[in-house]
């Protein structure tokens, strides 16, 4: 039997921590009361410092609770994450919370990672779901050290055997090991038909994730959570999957160049299709930093698009998308993919954003009842911290078409506070699912999203000196949020547009290279 991981492994030197000035603690399901970080006490405990993470190393969080204490003894499913007091931020963001599944017997550690290692596994800090954090608990350690098997398993077994998708137990699954006794599963698979398939990672051959020793499956978010998927180009393709059991993250690869992250981009949408294909293939508008086309939108309604790759990131990186409305049948749409690295940076996010305009007058195709901007820096404003419903907080709209601002003074100094921005649309969202119209649903700003429509976007610094007079600005179309220094709600330092806003700028409908979809035929 291997050994157990030792906590030291799992604390891999990095550079940096976000957390060190922030106390986090560990809350959800398995406190008392629920989701209730800085007041909660554990189950079988007193004090709510018995649930404050500690720094363990740089940008790694730990924290240990006496079997006697977390109380875990019946057979139940609970969420957690971290969280600071009252939830002014919480790791992960993006509803990543995690399972921990009862009975557990002994010591119990809870994992917070605030530190990212782009290294192509998922969930990682700042991923395609907005992460902040990665989460974990030695719960999930030791089940996997005690697994029989563990395997991949999706809708791709089909093409290897019949009749066997999603069954772990079929001889089509792709069986994952350890050869190192690292922590790292591997397994391959190749010779499938061309196409985009989904799959999870399970234990033991099991799909239920709530009976300890028997299975996990692991998806988007850590255990459970959204399938994953991959893309097949050429059934030469070879597929590898990875699982670091040392804190349930996953990582799919390609060994095909042509399906590494980057050129070609495709826009997946409700409106005209999701299959990355030339029906859904931006075109390049100029080298290497504008991709977009026209879209015809067959039924008038709500509508979300997403920007995608064969491999990497999906753009904006949270939710379900861009969200846009059409107001009659057949509407035609210009899907922008704009990689232009602006040079004012304190509006973000600066680069990597989509936009959508209606095609022939290339405005924008989303009315708002209310824009405002939230932060941990509202207190100073005399409004409370991440309030969504402030009225003396609600933005205006400039003279640029979906450019609002707001002009408030400061009376106190603060560096690095958390600014974006949300709104609330005035189209019939009730539709669409998880709308509940609660102010969130509808948010902009953040280092790596735009705006987004069911997501949890993140955060941007913000400093202001006392009695500055602060100007803050949301582009509602592209999604950029900052503070200017300008104190004038005109455009005056508004965060920068691209050229595509003008008619004059010719957005396709069909893509030019053709020989560049030879490899997918």
């Amino acid at each position: 039997m291997r050994l157990p991981i030792s906590t030291a492994a799992l604390a891999i030197a990095f550079a940096a921590s976000a957390a060190n000035a922030q106390t986090y603690y560990v809350t959800g399901e398995i406190t008392n009361p629920n989701w209730s970080p800085g007041t909660a006490v554990p189950l079988g405990g007193d004090d709510p410092s018995e649930l404050e993470l500690t720094e363990e190393s740089p940008g790694l969080l730990s924290l240990t609770l006496a079997e006697n204490r977390h109380v875990l003894n019946q057979d139940e499913s609970l969420l957690w994450e971290a969280a600071e007091e009252g939830f002014a931020s919480s790791l992960p963001r993006g509803g990543a919370a995690n399972f921990i599944h009862g009975p557990v017997s002994g010591d119990l550690t809870f994992y917070v990672q605030t530190t990212p290692e782009n290294d192509g596994f998922t969930p990682d800090v700042g991923d395609l779901h907005g992460n902040n954090g990665i989460i974990w608990t030695s719960q999930l350690i030791q089940t996997v050290q005690r697994a029989d098997s563990v395997q991949a398993t999706g809708g791709f077994q089909n093409a290897i055997e019949a009749d066997t998708e999603w069954d772990p137990s079929a001889d089509s699954a792709v069986e994952l090991t350890d050869d190192n006794e690292d922590g790292f599963y591997v397994g391959t698979v190749t010779g499938l038909p061309s196409g985009s398939y989904e799959f999870k990672i399970t234990i033991n051959g099991s799909f239920d994730p709530f009976v300890e020793g028997q299975g996990y499956a692991f998806g988007n978010s850590g255990l459970g959570g959204d399938n994953l998927s991959f893309n097949v180009l050429d059934p030469g393709d070879t597929i590898t999957f990875t699982l670091d059991a040392n804190r349930g993250r996953h990582k799919v690869e390609n060994d095909n160049p042509a399906a590494s992250p980057g050129p070609p981009f495709f826009a997946a949408s409700d409106a005209w299709g999701t299959q990355l294909d030339a029906a859904t293939e931006l075109i390049e508008l100029e080298p290497d930093t504008i991709y977009g086309r026209t879209f015809t939108v067959p039924t008038a309604g709500n509508h979300t698009v997403q920007v995608l790759q064969h491999q990497g990131r999906s753009f904006p990186n949270t939710g379900q998308g861009y969200p846009f409305t059409t107001t009659s049948d057949d509407q035609t749409v210009a899907v922008v993919f704009d990689r232009t690295a602006y040079g004012d940076t304190h509006y973000t996010p600066y680069e990597d954003f989509v936009v959508v305009l209606d095609a022939d007058t290339r405005e924008a195709l989303n009315d708002w009842d209310r824009i405002q901007p939230v932060g941990d820096w509202q207190d100073d404003f005399g409004s409370g911290n991440w309030n969504n419903n402030d009225p003396a907080l609600n933005a205006a709209e400039t003279s640029l078409a979906g450019l609002y601002s707001i002009t408030i003074e400061a009376f106190e100094t603060n560096t690095d506070r958390e600014l974006k921005a949300v709104g609330d649309s005035t189209a019939d969202w009730s539709e669409q699912d998880g709308w509940e119209g609660n102010g969130w649903d509808f948010q902009f700003g953040g280092p790596t999203d735009g705006v987004t429509f069911d997501g949890n976007n993140g955060t941007s610094p913000m400093s202001y000196d006392s009695e500055e007079e602060v100007t803050i600005f949301i582009d509602t179309v592209t999604g950029r949020v900052g503070k200017s220094a300008a104190g004038t709600k005109d455009t005056t330092g508004a965060p920068e547009r691209g050229p595509y806003f003008e008619a004059a700028f010719e957005i396709p409908g069909e893509p030019t290279r053709v020989e560049s979809w030879e490899t997918l035929q």
